[in-house]
């Protein structure tokens, strides 16, 4: 064994597929993995590099890029940064910089800002207009008479 072929510590784990207890396909991540999975959408930026994350756990780095490949592991990925992205933590922390750098004048940040708490938001007007089958008689006639149409006689 060298020191860029580590033993892999997740052999024997399986990808398990099948039906839960609703009925719905599941798939269950191994633990190794898994972690894999924390370690790509841990914010900190001092996090280290995949590799250095592989050799910590006694994987092939060449296996990181096959994990990443699999559908459950994608799918898996995009529902964890899509739950990270919306925590209202992340939100108020941009919030919060868009205020600070609005306080400080830029006209842009504030924007933005005013539109977040729905004071500077473009309003649209939506007109609904009826059908002409649910139109009455007399709107019928005004309409047509708008258009310069001649009055329609009822027999």
């Amino acid at each position: 064994m060298t020191e860029s072929q580590p033993v892999e510590k997740y052999k024997g784990q399986k990808w398990i597929e099948g039906h839960d207890a609703d009925g719905n396909w599941t798939v269950t991540i191994p633990e190794i993995p898994s972690k894999f999975l924390d370690f790509l959408v841990d914010p900190d930026p001092n996090k280290g590099s995949e590799a250095s994350w592989a050799r910590a756990h006694g994987v092939n780095v060449n296996r990181l890029p096959m994990w990443k490949k699999k559908l459950p592991f994608r799918r898996e990925w995009e529902k964890r940064l899509a739950d990270l992205n919306i925590s209202p933590g992340r939100i108020q922390d941009v919030v919060d910089a868009m205020w600070q750098n609005a306080a400080r004048g830029d006209v842009r940040s504030a924007q933005l800002y005013l539109q977040y708490i729905d004071k500077l938001s473009p309003t649209k007007v939506v007109f609904v207009d009826k059908g002409v089958a649910e139109l009455s008689d007399d709107e019928l006639q005004a309409r047509l008479a708008a258009f310069g149409k001649p009055k329609l006689v009822n027999e």
